[in-house]
């Protein structure tokens, strides 16, 4: 999402592409005419991102004001507002608008109604007069880190000092560690002499307690397990081969393996 977006179109905001009158969709241009982006308008694409396909469900949306306002971005927020009174149904239970991050409006809305405020925020104004830029889905996101050696400076240390972490003595005082997780397998990293010592300290257990060690080798957050694997996890020796293929698609939708 650009930080400084370009004039709005002047184009039908709502408009779902460009035909050549021959029946044929036209080459669709680098940067879409329409306000309602592409994930919003098919029913597939949304189920496919984890959110409902029906028309008639509250989506989560993200509303991208427009920078060029005339009266800057309290001019887009206060037109903003206006439009989704208009535009939203008596009695639905929903929360009201949040303003995110200065440029954004976090808001729950029908595709139905979504389309009638973009019809209302851009049919009676000029470019300069609206006030919404785009209209994005509120993405369902996770977390993913996949460089985590790096992250810790693990690979500069192992450089600069050949430390390896021979003869360490680590704990990790986290959310668990999944006892069931492959990467401490190969070297019974969680037996052994340590198969005692883990204990959760979230519950009242008197000492020894075996439920204790049970659960601290639970992790429903994930968070424990992946610190100690960055710290000595070790991949099984026998990894199943992944098989990688490129998968390309024209703008027309015309797909092919490579």
């Amino acid at each position: 999402m650009p930080s400084e977006p370009p004039e709005p179109s002047a184009t039908d905001p709502t408009d779902l592409g460009a035909s050549t009158g021959t029946g044929q969709p036209g080459r669709r241009p680098l940067v879409r005419g329409g306000m309602v982006t592409d994930p919003l308008k098919d029913g597939l694409q949304r189920r496919l991102i984890g959110l409902p396909e029906e028309d008639d469900a509250l989506l989560p949306i993200v509303v991208e004001l427009n920078l060029r306002h005339a009266e800057g971005l309290p001019g887009a927020e206060s037109r903003f507002y206006e439009v989704y009174e208009r535009a939203t149904s008596d009695g639905e239970d929903r929360p009201r608008p949040e303003v995110i991050a200065n440029t954004y409006v976090r808001c729950d809305l029908t595709i139905g109604e979504v389309r009638t405020l973009v019809h209302l925020d851009s049919h009676d104004a000029g470019p300069r007069q609206r006030a919404i830029y785009r209209v994005w889905p509120d993405f369902p996101v996770q977390a993913l880190t996949d460089r985590s050696v790096s992250t810790v400076k693990g690979d500069a240390a192992q450089r600069s000092f050949a430390a390896m972490g021979n003869g360490a003595t680590w704990a990790v005082v986290d959310s668990g560690i999944d006892a069931k997780h492959p990467h401490f397998k190969t070297y019974d990293t969680l037996g052994g002499d340590v198969a005692q010592l883990h204990k959760d300290f979230t519950q009242p257990y008197e000492p020894d307690d075996p439920g204790s060690v049970q659960n601290a080798l639970r992790d429903g957050l994930g968070h424990g397990t992946h610190v100690a694997g960055v710290i000595a996890g070790c991949m099984p020796e026998k990894s199943r081969r992944l098989r990688v293929a490129m998968h390309i698609s024209d703008e027309f939708g015309n797909e092919a393996i490579e």
